[in-house]
């Protein structure tokens, strides 16, 4: 009797990944919302999705972390210096985050350029330009965390001019500090996928308050009122932002599917995904937006065990 009844726990026990490897479907993507936003991840899943059977169900958020934290993801995808990574990794929700692509960064300005950055090779150089026309070439300072501390290399590396004439700094960022360089004909530092999400909905107001000023109708868009002729001036020397995947912890978070988030996150470090990363454009915009960062994981993370 008790070899039958240790039999079948055996039987159960090596049934029982099985079956649960085989009850999943999908991979629950959890995301900040560019990847999905300019297209790149309806560019890279389909492929996957073909190959391995799974279907990806993508949810851009600007908290993955805490969809992942709800139970609703299997993969996480953000900024490695999003404010919620690190407590992520920290407390054991997500296990070694794993580069995946960056976004591109520039500086932008208006279509008449004051300053003359337009393809400027060097950032810091632009910057200083932009220093020396004083009043007449302002920048707007992007009060988000990461952007801030960009700018404050870039004014190290300008040799720290005086702020007292050209600096704007009225506590905005991102898309509302956009905003306000466009009513300014300012510059801006700010990523390139959010920005064209930001000329998208400028264009849209715009020409809704045409119709409704042609129709004799109070503006309904006050909030976007700037024009929206800005543009990215200055890309080649500016860094690039990193983004990593997670793998959510199953000891952490029950019914994670594990096999198929794994599944994903070694397919967009392949190589020749790495590459359509690189050669990938949003529809809006002829430049690269995305950057790939494989390159950043240790050889064991991009398969190719202890080799250096």
């Amino acid at each position: 009797m008790r070899f039958i009844c240790s039999f079948v726990l055996f039987s159960l026990v090596a049934l029982g990944p099985t079956t649960a490897v085989a009850q999943f479907s999908t991979v629950r993507l959890a995301v900040v919302p560019s990847p999905e936003e300019t297209g790149l991840l309806r560019e890279l899943l389909p492929a996957f999705e073909r190959e391995s059977g799974y279907r990806v169900e993508v949810f851009p958020t600007e908290d993955p972390h805490g969809l992942a934290r709800a139970g609703q993801a299997d993969l996480v995808i953000s900024h490695y210096g999003h404010m919620g990574t690190e407590a992520f990794i920290a407390q054991g929700f997500g296990l070694w985050p794993r580069a995946v692509f960056a976004n591109q960064i520039a500086i932008f300005g208006p279509t008449s350029d004051p300053a003359r950055i337009g393809g400027l090779q060097d950032s810091a150089e632009a910057f200083r330009r932009i220093a020396e026309k004083g009043s007449r070439s302002q920048l707007v300072s992007n009060n988000s965390g990461i952007m801030k501390y960009l700018e404050s290399i870039l004014w190290e590396q300008a040799g720290r001019p005086a702020k007292e004439s050209w600096y704007v700094d009225q506590g905005l960022s991102e898309a509302d500090g956009m905003t306000l360089a466009a009513t300014l004909k300012a510059y801006y530092v700010f990523a390139l996928p959010p920005f064209l999400t930001w000329q998208q909905t400028c264009s849209n107001a715009e020409a809704s308050g045409a119709t409704a000023r042609s129709s004799a109708r109070p503006s309904v868009f006050p909030h976007h009122s700037a024009p929206c002729d800005m543009e990215p001036l200055v890309l080649v020397a500016m860094p690039a932002r990193i983004m990593v995947s997670m793998v959510v912890n199953p000891q952490r978070i029950a019914a994670v599917n594990v096999t198929g988030a794994t599944a994903l996150q070694a397919y967009l470090l392949r190589p020749a995904v790495q590459a359509r990363v690189d050669s990938f454009r949003d529809v809006r915009s002829p430049l690269q937006l995305w950057k790939s960062a494989g390159l950043h994981n240790s050889p064991a993370g991009l398969g190719l065990g202890g080799r250096p």
